[in-house]
């Protein structure tokens, strides 16, 4: 069980991360919109990628993130893949270099899996062009078939969809994650509200709605066949207001 325990941190003056708590059951398929810039540092914050000011991550019981903690063994780094299109890939380097470093970090690194994914995708990527020459939507699949390489309990996808136009292509993201999610892992995505809406929406049975870096709505709306999804977010928007 992975614990997010009053998790705080300031940019500048202002709560970027305003004390948001919640907890992450193994096997579970989560969306965190609304506000996606505190979703973005709070799946940062999870595998102690970024400073916090204040409260912790718990692991099984363990604290395994907190303020002044920054020191990472390598059994704990491969519970988590970290998905992002800025984070994921050395900037001037090749899908295929980034490849071989995984190969070199991580001893349960599934290369296999990262190249089919990549070819699921798309085919005919090439592997030999640097992350600083590819599209945004090159840059951003490339990004997502590494990180689904990694033999990781805990998938944690930044906000990777605006990135990629090709609905057809959002769908087989989301179905690999699903894949991960029925295997065991647990899947923790940021994305927007419009996205939740269409190809997101029969994906996630818990959302997690933020605003100003505060989170305002911890819910599983697809069991109130009264009130759909649309209509729940707005309500959401409202309270948060």
């Amino acid at each position: 069980m992975l614990e997010i325990i009053n998790l705080s941190k300031m940019m500048e003056i202002f709560p970027v991360i305003n004390n948001v708590s919640f907890t992450v059951n193994d096997g579970e398929m989560i969306a965190i919109c609304g506000d996606p810039f505190g979703g973005d540092l709070v799946l940062q914050a999870i595998p102690g990628l970024i400073r916090i000011k204040r409260g912790s991550v718990s692991l099984d019981g363990e604290v395994i993130a907190g303020y002044g903690m920054t020191k990472k063994s390598e059994d704990f780094v491969e519970k988590f893949s970290y998905i992002s299109k800025t984070g994921t890939l050395l900037w001037e380097k090749s899908f295929d270099y980034n490849l071989k470093l995984r190969e070199k970090w991580f001893k349960n690194y599934h290369t296999q899996k990262a190249i089919d994914t990549l070819e699921a995708l798309a085919p005919g990527f090439n592997r030999k062009k640097r992350a600083n020459h590819m599209t945004d939507q090159e840059l951003v699949l490339a990004a997502f078939a590494l990180g689904m390489g990694m033999e990781s309990k805990y998938f944690l996808v930044d906000a990777l969809w605006w990135d990629i136009p090709d609905g057809e292509t959002k769908e087989k993201c989301l179905k690999m994650l699903k894949e991960k999610q029925d295997q065991g892992c647990s899947v923790l995505v940021v994305m927007d509200d419009f996205f939740l809406l269409g190809p997101g929406r029969d994906y996630f049975k818990r959302i997690i709605y933020m605003k100003q870096g505060a989170l305002i709505v911890d819910s599983t709306p697809q069991v109130d066949a009264n009130k759909p999804l649309e209509f729940l977010l707005e309500e959401w928007k409202r309270v948060a207001k």
